[in-house]
């Protein structure tokens, strides 16, 4: 080998290094950069799983809230449906009471103003109807409608049931009716609305009956 082939492949030696020297520098810069990348992701899993992990503790926090709060409301819902029935009971028993009292008085004293009557019965049941309290003689019918608190539009249903007695009970088709209301109280001057259709009416004093017709007043017959 001459002196410049030696020289030459030194040199080659030498170029060769550097290129080698170079490619080493890129990829540990390259694996620098990366390391940054897998560092700069691995910090954003982290944060995304923090947030992850706060939200579903909200969402678990909401949802004990609102179980809570179904279960007290299905308490004061439990309540108040034992309240309501309580109340229903009562009303039940109010009108037993009602309507016994006032049998108890029509059974006592077999009038309806003027008229006379020779028996009485109580909670009449037709086919399609039941009529509270029933007065007979030889050839009229007394019919009372018993309310605890009498409503206008009780006098409208109340009549509408009267026209049907006869159907209820044919046997009756040749006899007068006539038609009555009692209660303890009367809302919207239902107790005139009633005498102004005809029908007797009546209430309570102590223990007794009051009747509200007023001199002038004519019964219906039906």
């Amino acid at each position: 080998m001459t002196e410049q082939e030696l020289k030459n492949f030194v040199y080659s030696l030498a170029d060769s290094h550097k290129k080698t020297a170079k490619i080493l520098e890129e990829a540990a810069m390259l694996s620098k950069e990366t390391k940054e990348q897998f560092k700069e992701t691995e910090k954003l899993l982290k944060e995304t799983s923090q947030e992850a992990d706060k939200r579903f503790k909200e969402i678990g926090q909401n949802i004990d809230r609102v179980s809570k709060l179904q279960e007290k409301n299905e308490k004061k819902i439990d309540k108040l449906h034992k309240v309501m029935k309580s109340l229903r009971k009562l009303g039940i028993n109010i009108g037993f009471s009602v309507e016994e009292f006032f049998y108890e008085c029509f059974n006592s004293h077999r009038t309806m103003g003027n008229l006379q009557f020779d028996d009485v019965s109580h909670n009449v049941k037709g086919r399609n109807y039941e009529f509270d309290i029933v007065l007979y003689n030889d050839h009229s019918i007394g019919i009372i409608e018993i309310k605890h608190r009498l409503r206008p539009n009780d006098i409208g249903k109340f009549t509408k049931k009267i026209q049907k007695f006869k159907e209820e009970f044919p046997q009756y088709n040749d006899f007068k009716i006539y038609a009555g209301v009692a209660s303890y109280s009367f809302e919207r001057q239902s107790d005139s609305i009633a005498q102004e259709g005809g029908l007797f009416t009546f209430s309570r004093r102590g223990q007794k009956i009051k009747t509200l017709n007023k001199k002038n007043f004519e019964a219906r017959v039906f």
